[in-house]
């Protein structure tokens, strides 16, 4: 509750000073004027980016640097899970979560796993790296999917990171 009531007070004390719109940052958590994000594309969800311009650019910086460096990525990658197994642990417990409020009692179990299976095949075989994406996504803003048969597909792993949790209407 705490966060909460620092959060309004941070944004009265802004709005006093300032009668721009503001927005909290997705990454800082610092509210800011509008004027300090990123305009979206015109299909794009919002207006507006989540994140403020100079979080942006820290998180393009530090995706430039993985294309580039992808072993180095790689084991800083690993190193941090070694190092940070409670949060890994609560990622995966949480999307776990998540995917079973999504998954319905009808659900074809066995053919979900076929899925799942079928994108370790695919990996194994082409040396690329696949993953099981969900159609409409689990955690969409606007909708969101269940996780069943018919909502799954095999895809690369770039193709399922790049669509993150949008789903266009």
């Amino acid at each position: 509750m705490d966060d909460l009531e620092s959060l309004f007070e941070q944004v009265n004390g802004y709005l006093k000073d300032n009668p721009e719109p503001v927005r909290r940052c997705s990454r800082c958590k610092d509210v800011k004027p509008e004027s300090c994000f990123y305009k979206r594309s015109p299909g794009c969800r919002g207006k507006l980016s989540a994140r403020c311009k100079s979080c942006d650019i820290e998180c393009n910086n530090a995706r430039r640097w993985m294309e580039r460096h992808p072993r180095a990525a790689v084991l800083y990658s690993r190193n941090y899970q070694k190092a940070n197994p409670e949060k890994i642990a609560a990622a995966v417990a949480a999307r776990k979560a998540e995917s079973l409020k999504r998954t319905p009692v009808w659900a074809d179990k066995e053919a979900i796993k076929e899925f799942y299976e079928a994108a370790r095949r695919r990996s194994k075989e082409t040396g690329v790296p696949h993953e099981v994406d969900h159609v409409i996504p689990l955690q969409g803003d606007l909708v969101s999917g269940l996780h069943v048969q018919n909502n799954l597909r095999v895809v690369p792993a770039v193709v399922n990171q790049h669509k993150h949790n949008f789903f266009n209407v």
